[in-house]
């Protein structure tokens, strides 16, 4: 739970939206959308467009006026349009977002959570642990939000004892990473 006047809120709600709209009942409300009679094809094509929205934590390089996202859990790499979101992305971000294929673009969703630059490191040093360890990372982005989450609660920790492997499976965010589980 977390409350209108919290920081990070917008960034946190328009993840939510993300979500709810994506990949809630693997994309339930983006279906029941296209599905109704008076929305425009452009919106239909979106709306399902949205159901196969790939999730993952991305890099970003920008150059000559592109915008690259790889993936860092993966390493394939994505040219987006720099427009919407994908306009607001800066070299060296580190963001857990949504990539739309439509009408031969690639768009970001419009709720990344981006990543604090003190965490980078952090985080490089989780996924080489992950792919060390040969972990499934499929739930890893779910795991990273958590992270930022408890960063946020806990302004006095440095990011490298929030963003650790072993608090990977912790799903409460209220409690201090290092803290004995229950």
């Amino acid at each position: 739970p977390f409350e209108a006047s919290e920081r990070w809120y917008e960034e946190r709600i328009a993840a939510f939206f993300d979500f709810a709209v994506a990949s809630f009942e693997h994309g339930a409300v983006a279906r029941a959308f296209a599905a109704r009679p008076e929305v425009t094809d452009l919106e239909r094509k979106t709306a399902l467009a949205l159901t196969r929205a790939e999730r993952s934590l991305f890099g970003v390089t920008v150059s000559d006026g592109e915008v690259v996202l790889e993936c860092a859990i993966g390493g394939a790499r994505y040219t987006v349009a720099r427009e919407g979101t994908g306009a607001r992305l800066r070299q060296g971000d580190l963001l857990d977002g949504r990539l739309v294929a439509l009408e031969g673009q690639i768009l970001l969703t419009p709720g990344p959570i981006f990543h604090p630059r003190e965490a980078h490191d952090a985080i490089a040093q989780l996924l080489a642990q992950v792919r060390k360890e040969g972990r499934r990372e499929d739930d890893l982005t779910d795991a990273l939000m958590r992270m930022r989450m408890r960063l946020d609660r806990f302004t006095s920790i440095h990011a490298r004892h929030v963003y650790r492997y072993d608090a990977i499976d912790r799903l409460e965010i209220l409690a201090a990473p290092w803290a004995k589980h229950g």
